[in-house]
């Protein structure tokens, strides 16, 4: 009997560690630090485009995220860490990345509705306009050292919403924003000139 409890105890411990590992696991890859910054606007019901001048626009609330990836989803389920909006709204996100060495970068933007990527406060893609989930790539030389990034998007009319952004360097595969070979340094103040 002393041999069954001990074996069950083993057994127990052994899947509790398991279990435990599992969960550090998942958990570690959630704390990278969040330094993308992205502030909320309120956008007119007739918005088809982005607007214009977001410095002229009020702050609602301010989000911060790891990183962009936010994929298609049902309109009426909210927008990760803004439940209470879910149409007719726009995000500026800002940061300040770093790269260690020069290569060129391709970067696919995939939304819905509209969205601009700057990089050095350069406009690297246009996938503006109220649309279904749509991919629009564009690519950029770096030069080793920090970089400003800036992206804005907006999303229109309901019944779906995303937006996700990807990046290549030459030689690596793609992978969702910022990814581990680009080391994001801060979040920017927002409103910085295109």
């Amino acid at each position: 009997m002393k041999r069954l409890q001990f074996k069950f105890f083993s057994l127990f411990f052994i899947v509790l560690y398991f279990v435990g590992t599992i969960f550090s696991q998942t958990d570690s890859k959630n704390t990278k630090p969040k330094l993308i910054k992205g502030d909320v606007f309120i956008i007119e019901k007739t918005t088809t485009v982005l607007p214009r001048d977001f410095s002229k626009l009020p702050p609602i609330t301010s989000i911060f995220v790891n990183e962009i990836n936010v994929p298609t989803r049902v309109w009426n389920n909210g927008f990760p860490d803004l439940p209470e909006i879910y149409e007719w709204f726009a995000i500026e996100y800002t940061t300040t990345f770093k790269i260690g060495e020069d290569s060129n970068y391709k970067f696919r933007l995939v939304s819905d509705d509209g969205a601009k990527l700057w990089i050095d406060k350069k406009l690297i893609i246009d996938n503006d306009g109220i649309h279904q989930f749509l991919p629009v790539s564009g690519s950029i030389k770096l030069a080793k050292g920090e970089h400003s990034f800036k992206l804005q998007f907006f999303q229109g009319p309901r019944y779906e919403a995303g937006i996700q952004l990807f990046v290549k360097k030459d030689g690596s595969k793609e992978v969702i924003f910022p990814g581990d070979e680009i080391e994001l340094l801060k979040a920017e103040s927002s409103n910085n000139n295109q």
